[in-house]
């Protein structure tokens, strides 16, 4: 997972039982921002799409 606190990112490792933090990352990682909502509609679009077929 990536996080992004003050500025700063963090790579960090999670599972059920804990966090981790990988790696204080020197440089800035640009990620798309989609939103859930938006990546939902689209799952269900193609899925309605595909039970036609």
């Amino acid at each position: 997972m990536l996080v992004e606190l003050e500025g700063q990112q963090y790579l960090l490792g999670v599972t059920a039982q804990q966090v981790n933090l990988i790696e204080k990352l020197d440089s800035a990682v640009q990620v798309e921002t989609t939103s859930f909502a938006s990546r939902l509609k689209q799952a269900k679009e193609q899925a309605k799409s595909a039970s036609k077929e």
